[in-house]
């Protein structure tokens, strides 16, 4: 370890630093990777060899490891999605990375930052020119996903801490002329940029990404179900194949349905009920790792196609009726196969809408972590709002800090009930349910909104995209008719007739619980053990301040700071 001594600015040391005699003796050609945090970066070492690892791995010349979350970091770019962490990337290759905790190769820190430096010291246009002078290279610049680092809000900061601008009020304002001085230093101009990279004048750009693993294979699954989707049509199309007639050319013929060879499953722990509306067998049904759950099959009466030798029993509807899932799912809980085969022999039920794509790891870390949290009523969250559809995507989407968080809603495509949650709560509103609107407020409601046994869990997601003959449009309904139809306050939009007659029936009335008219709110969490480590570190912690919010805050000074709400 080498310590240099000195006084000014972060950037002008690390100058001073390289051009010593140690630098260039021991340090020079002895390492690959240079990393140059600032000193109130809160981190962990794992993070850093992580970090480190991935770097060498991609063969990254600039790099930079993402935010937390805007909780309880801050940047000046804090507007921009592209440096806080993303849950389904192992990294984002980009045109920028911010010079609060940049990553280099030493290759191209001894041939072009090293220069860059010489006349810097607040470090301003550095994060601009460096991915200039890379030649804006595909797949050499990245944001780091598979590790985070915070950076104290400045009410997390220590007490009496400043900046280096605020500390000399003649130099107001100097950062913003050190800034233009480095971009003629070094040729960084709107037109140059422009017409030789295509690249925007002080823009940030997203050149690609490396996906987590888990997710690649999600978008394989959900790539061909759209494929399968296009081939076979749409639902009146395969009630014409049911009467053997064509479309065009193409007779169109659903594949059979094959299983692994599991036995019959009664008394698991999980059942699952699932409704398909055109014949098709998600991936997941056939995965041979899955646990012992127990399956019915709901399809309409026309497909011949569905064979399920270890399903408990296979419900058939009419075609030709307009019914919802979840009027299905009353239907089906009123069979006298139901009340022999299922009911009270399973501790859970899991409904997933047939648009649902996901795999049989996330259904597993689902039920593991409802059971070990004794849940009633649970979701998992959505991997990306670019790729599904929810009415509510800013509180269902992947926050990649929390195991989980307790809360006041759980979206209606993939709900998963406790037993003893759905026969108090959930049975006595499908009497009147078709599609479901509404019920993900409901639910909660009647259950009189328990601190911790409602949660959507954040250890895993799925995704619902939107269907081909969807649009903008049909997402802004039901976003409506979801979201809003329980407040009568709302009324710029048509409303969902569904919705509306439940929150009737039920007398949905949330300020009785003091919640007011939005209420899609975090009432609880349980942080990634890491990001708690993350905390504790700093001597910061995550405290409820009201019954909506959560923040973190100094552990010396809980009281009279500002909440960050999760989102």
């Amino acid at each position: 370890m080498h310590i240099e001594m000195g006084k000014g600015a972060k950037w002008k040391l690390v100058y001073q630093f390289t051009q010593s005699g140690a630098f260039a003796e021991h340090y020079a050609y002895r390492y690959t990777q240079v990393y140059v945090p600032d000193d109130d970066i809160v981190q962990l070492a794992v993070s850093i060899n992580e970090m480190f690892n991935v770097q060498e791995m991609y063969g990254l010349e600039l790099a930079q490891p993402s935010l937390c979350s805007s909780v309880e970091s801050h940047t000046i770019h804090v507007n921009d999605l592209s440096l806080w962490k993303q849950a389904t990337t192992v990294l984002r290759y980009s045109t920028f990375v911010e010079i609060m905790v940049p990553l280099f190769s030493m290759r191209f820190f001894k041939t072009d930052v090293i220069k860059t430096l010489s006349t810097s010291a607040s470090g301003y246009g550095l994060d601009w020119i460096w991915p200039f002078l890379l030649k804006y290279s595909d797949n050499k610049i990245a944001v780091i996903d598979e590790v985070c680092v915070i950076h104290p809000r400045q009410s997390l900061q220590e007490l009496g801490k400043m900046s280096m601008y605020d500390t000399n009020p003649l130099l107001q304002g100097w950062e913003l002329q050190e800034e233009k001085a480095q971009f003629r230093k070094f040729g960084y101009s709107a037109r140059r940029i422009r017409r030789r990279y295509k690249v925007g004048y002080q823009v940030k750009k997203t050149l690609g990404q490396v996906w987590q693993p888990w997710y690649a294979d999600l978008r394989q699954a959900r790539n061909k179900t759209d494929m399968i989707s296009v081939r076979h049509g749409t639902k009146d199309q395969n009630k014409m194949q049911a009467a053997g007639m064509q479309q065009g050319s193409l007779l169109l013929e659903l594949p059979e349905w094959t299983w692994t060879q599991l036995p019959v499953n009664q008394g698991s722990l999980m059942l699952t009920v699932y409704v398909t509306s055109d014949g098709m067998q998600p991936d997941w049904l056939r995965d041979s790792a899955k646990m012992s759950w127990g399956l019915i099959v709901v399809a309409p009466n026309h497909l011949t196609n569905i064979n399920c030798p270890h399903c408990l029993f296979i419900h058939c509807y009419e075609a030709s009726e307009d019914v919802g899932r979840y009027q299905l799912l009353h239907q089906v809980m009123q069979t006298t196969l139901w009340q022999q085969m299922a009911e009270n022999q399973y501790q859970f039920l899991y409904f997933p809408d047939e648009r649902v794509v996901q795999d049989v790891s996330a259904i597993n870390t689902l039920l593991h972590t409802s059971m070990s949290k004794n849940l009633g009523l649970a979701h998992l969250s959505y991997c990306s709002p670019n790729n599904s559809m929810t009415g509510r995507m800013q509180y269902m989407k992947i926050n990649p800090s929390m195991t989980l968080r307790y809360g006041t809603y759980i979206d209606t495509s993939a709900p998963l009930f406790g037993w003893w949650f759905l026969r108090q709560f959930v049975v006595e509103t499908l009497v009147e349910a078709e599609k479901g609107d509404s019920l993900g407020f409901l639910w909660p409601y009647l259950a009189g909104y328990p601190k911790n046994k409602v949660a959507i869990i954040d250890l895993a997601c799925i995704m619902e995209p939107l269907s081909s003959d969807q649009n903008m449009t049909d997402t802004k309904v039901k976003a409506l008719t979801t979201a809003e139809a329980c407040q009568p306050e709302v009324t710029r939009l048509p409303l969902s007739l569904e919705a509306a007659r439940q929150c009737q029936t039920f007398q949905y009335n949330p300020v009785a619980f003091g919640m007011g008219s939005y209420i899609t709110q975090v009432l609880g969490f349980v942080p990634q053990p890491w990001y708690e480590r993350l905390l504790k570190s700093a001597h910061l912690q995550i405290v409820p301040l009201t019954s909506y919010h959560i923040s973190v805050v100094k552990e010396s000074a809980c009281e009279g700071v500002t909440s960050h709400s999760f989102k």
